[in-house]
Order: structure tokens, then C-alpha cells, then sequence
């Protein structure tokens, strides 16, 4: 008696699932470690490459973005502001897009800039970014904090990063933290974010620390209220 073709091709499914599921374990799974505190001299010089594209005085267009919002993240609740600004059509970069976020559960601020590439054929983007565990988003604009995170985003290839780690021996990276750092604060000058980002901030929610009164000069006294 001839079996079903129905009942054969059933058969013949089901004979070859344990052939698939052993071709699935055979797959390898690769994961890239990224070593950020002591990166290749290699990885190093071609993020020394990528942080010298970026023009230290920069030339945008006259359009322009602002946004500001909550996000929820692994560490709690960040509330945030951005703003992208176009570079010429003759600039090698597209986008700078600045933002910075506070945490609002242990007070943290990250200010990241990323730049994107026009031609990204070797590098997507070059993004720089300067962290305080605490603070106040004005004081911290004001002072220019230094960048502590450099990472590029490479076109078919995995990324590159690096980052302050107090517990290596980073003396031989001190010159390219040195122009990041440079890179940020010219940053922040250009695209004028001192002048609206605290305020942005406080309309999400984030306290600003108020001003004390200046001490009466000597010989003076204050006039009651």
C-alpha cells in the first residue's frame, strides 16, 4: 500500500528539523569587545584621524533644530535638550547635533556632540562626549567641561572608542582628549547653547540652582525688603 503523499512530505519535514537545528548550533556568534581605556595604536590613530576632520570653526546654514523631552533609561528617567544645526554644502560633515541630558536619579549631565559625514564611506560619525556625576546644566556649560569620550561609527566595520579611565595609563593619549575637549567648548560657542539650554532644561523639569545676592560692599548695608 502506497503511503499518502501528504503523510511523505510530513516525513520528510520532520526528518529534516534535528539536520536544522544542528546547522543553527554549528553558526558562530560574533561579539566585539571594544577596549576603551587602552584602545590598539592603530584604532587610536584612526580616531586621531577622524577627531582632525572636524572643523574647529564651524560654518552653518541658517536653518536650524531645537527639541527637548523625557526619556526613560536603564539608570532611571533623563530629561533633555538638542539642537542640530546643517553645515554647508561644501563641509565633508552634514549634521552637528548637540545634546545634553540629565539624570534625575543621581544627577548626572552628559553633553555628547555627534557630527555625521557626508561621504560616509570609511566613518559615519564622530561623536564627543564630556560627563559630571553632578551638577548645574548652567554652571556646567559655563565651564567647559572636558571631553572624557571620544567613539567613531565606521561604515561596514565595528566602532571604535575611547574614554578617560583614571585607573590606566592614558599619558600617551593626553593630545587627542586635549582636541576633543578644544572641539566641545568651540562647539558649544557656535551653536550658542549657554544662552538657551538651562532655560529648555527648567521647562522639562530640571532645577536650576539660584543665584546668591552679592555682598553688600564694605560700609554699606542692605535696605530691608
Amino acid at each position: 500500500m502506497r503511503a499518502p503523499a501528504w503523510y511523505v512530505s510530513l516525513f520528510v519535514i520532520l526528518a529534516a528539523l534535528p539536520l536544522a537545528a544542528q546547522e543553527a548550533q554549528k553558526k558562530r556568534v560574533q561579539i566585539n569587545v571594544i577596549n576603551v581605556c587602552n584602545p590598539k595604536e592603530a584604532e587610536v590613530q584612526e580616531i586621531q584621524g577622524a577627531v582632525g576632520r572636524i572643523p574647529a570653526k564651524p560654518r552653518f546654514v541658517a536653518d536650524f533644530e531645537i527639541a527637548r523631552g523625557r526619556s526613560s533609561v536603564d539608570t532611571g528617567v533623563a530629561r533633555w535638550v538638542r539642537v542640530r544645526r546643517e553645515f554647508g554644502a561644501d563641509s565633508p560633515f552634514t549634521t552637528a547635533q548637540y545634546t545634553m541630558s540629565v539624570n534625575m536619579d543621581d544627577g548626572a549631565i552628559t553633553e555628547t556632540l555627534v557630527l555625521r559625514l557626508r561621504d560616509p564611506k570609511e566613518v559615519v560619525q564622530v561623536a564627543l562626549q564630556s560627563t559630571v556625576t553632578a551638577g548645574d546644566p548652567a554652571a556646567v556649560l559655563a565651564s567647559d567641561t572636558p571631553s572624557n569620550h571620544i567613539s567613531v561609527e565606521r561604515y561596514g566595520k565595528a566602532p571604535l572608542a575611547i574614554k578617560r579611565c583614571p585607573q590606566a595609563d592614558q599619558s600617551g593619549f593626553a593630545l587627542l582628549f586635549q582636541s576633543a575637549s578644544s572641539l566641545m567648548a568651540g562647539y558649544r560657542a557656535a551653536l550658542g547653547v549657554r544662552s538657551f539650554v538651562p532655560g529648555d532644561l527648567a521647562r522639562v523639569g530640571v532645577a536650576q540652582k539660584k543665584k546668591a545676592p552679592a555682598a553688600p560692599a564694605p560700609g554699606k548695608s542692605q535696605k530691608p525688603q
